[in-house]
């Protein structure tokens, strides 16, 4: 058995993503993806939001922490909770339209939230949707983008 499902997770949220109709079209990658940075919108799991020098996202990012608590049954059994960090961008070659990426990427958030929300994969893992979320504005003279840093908070026992 596995130390964490963690990645199982991680796993079973990129898939919700994919699934859903509300983002249809989207492209929905598993951690920081260099061709991602070519997609007008995209989600990102397994990432913090966490950006370079340059503006662009880290390469190097957390993307989430579990705990876990011992349940006294016979036999012993581990009760865990995560978190998956998650990107939503939204960028354009107008460097004028901060307004209208911000309001993609909060269409993106709501529809990623409705994906999680409620979600369960076949091996128990519940997603309780967006627990804590950081939006990011990046603009130069070769357009503008917003970034949505969120957490999804999920819980699974053994």
């Amino acid at each position: 058995m596995p130390a964490t499902r963690f990645g199982d997770a991680v796993t079973a949220l990129a898939a919700a993503y994919t699934a859903s109709i509300a983002l249809g079209g989207v492209p929905v990658y598993d951690g920081d993806t260099v061709t991602a940075r070519a997609d007008q919108d995209f989600i990102i799991t397994g990432h913090d939001g966490s950006i370079d020098n340059t503006g662009a996202l880290a390469s190097v990012a957390p993307a989430g922490e579990v705990t876990q608590e011992w349940m006294s049954l016979a036999p012993p059994a581990r009760d865990e909770k995560g978190s998956i960090h998650c990107v939503a961008v939204s960028q354009t070659g107008d460097a004028a339209d901060i307004p209208g990426r911000r309001a993609r990427v909060q269409v993106l958030l709501d529809a990623c939230e409705d994906a999680a929300t409620g979600a369960q994969d076949a091996a128990g893992i519940m997603f309780d949707g967006t627990i804590q979320a950081t939006f990011v504005y990046r603009q130069n003279t070769q357009g503008c983008a917003v970034m949505c840093a969120f957490t999804v908070g999920y819980s699974s026992p053994w």
